[in-house]
């Protein structure tokens, strides 16, 4: 596995032009209606995003998953995809990882 950088962006608009300009699908509207999903538009320490997604065909409710974002622009999913069943369970963890990467804890 290589070993990648965490991005250091400044908003989810440089996640997606770093994401597309590597070649990446994640951000594309295909993309984003065959799982339902939203990006959330605030990054927490330069490389955590959240984004919910709902199953369009089963009913499902909408649940959200913190994201990292590399330097490279590839995107990785933290822990369980839709492990959070509120957008603040999401936000507070994703604000609790960018937290240890400033005070140097490894994450």
């Amino acid at each position: 596995m290589e070993n990648r950088q965490l991005g250091n962006f400044h908003n989810i608009e440089q996640v997606k032009t770093e994401n597309r300009r590597k070649g990446q699908h994640f951000f594309d509207a295909s993309t984003m209606r065959f799982f339902g999903s939203r990006v959330g538009y605030r990054i927490y320490g330069g490389c955590y995003f959240v984004t919910s997604e709902q199953d369009n065909y089963g009913g499902y409710a909408r649940r959200y998953t913190v994201r990292v974002a590399y330097a490279c622009g590839d995107i990785d999913t933290v822990g369980d995809f839709q492990a959070f069943d509120t957008r603040a369970q999401a936000v507070a963890f994703a604000r609790n990882l960018a937290a240890k990467l400033d005070t140097g804890v490894t994450v």
